[in-house]
């Protein structure tokens, strides 16, 4: 099930905040006592053990708030540790279609896919993901490619061309999620905005505040 609109918190094991000494369970705490709807573990370049491993993790931190925990990529290691979901990008579509996906964790699990443009959103949307994340919106150097920023005005197509919820992505802040929220996004996704802060629970607490006064 989808939770309501809000701040979704990408915990990245690349960008986690040297003041919680990488411990991520401490950030997945602060990010759902600031208000975070929905977590997300990405660990790039880590095997399905160590994936399970960490998102059992941060189920067992977050386990009586109701936040669901999306797993990046792996769906073995999200249906070993019985996360609520699993999202694939637009790459790991060649070699998991969204069906097998589907087999391996489970009819009941939230299941997203990313997309770069209007042609992609709509696939992912016909493919039957339970919600469609769309970006860059911003300039965003997390992925470590270039990728152009996309805008809000193509972000505000997509959200009125696809029945799921759209999660928008990409260089998001404070300074901006207003602006994914005026467009229709139902949820904010962020990185480092998060990870980088100061305290991390203000962060999210922030950004939920701004995402909710101009939606």
């Amino acid at each position: 099930m989808i939770p309501r609109g809000g701040i979704y918190v990408i915990i990245d094991l690349d960008h986690l905040p040297a003041r919680t000494g990488g411990d991520v369970a401490q950030l997945a705490r602060m990010a759902v006592d600031g208000g975070a709807v929905l977590l997300q573990l990405r660990a790039k370049g880590r095997d399905t053990d160590e994936i399970a491993s960490v998102s059992r993790e941060i189920l067992d931190a977050v386990m009586h708030s109701g936040v669901p925990l999306i797993v990046n990529d792996d769906p073995f290691a999200a249906a070993e540790s019985k996360a609520q979901g699993l999202h694939i990008g637009q790459e790991d579509l060649l070699h998991l279609p969204l069906e097998q996906a589907r087999k391996i964790i489970g009819a009941d699990r939230i299941l997203g896919i990313s997309s770069h443009d209007e042609q992609q959103a709509a696939a992912a949307a016909r493919a039957g993901a339970d919600y469609v994340a769309f970006g860059p919106v911003f300039s965003a150097g997390t992925k470590g490619v270039d990728d152009a920023p996309r805008g809000t005005e193509m972000l505000s197509a997509v959200c009125k061309s696809v029945d799921q919820p759209v999660v928008a992505i990409g260089g998001i802040d404070l300074s901006n999620v207003h602006m994914v929220s005026e467009a229709g996004a139902h949820m904010a996704a962020v990185i480092t905005a998060v990870s980088n802060a100061p305290s991390p629970l203000e962060a999210v607490s922030e950004l939920s505040r701004r995402f909710k006064a101009k939606s």
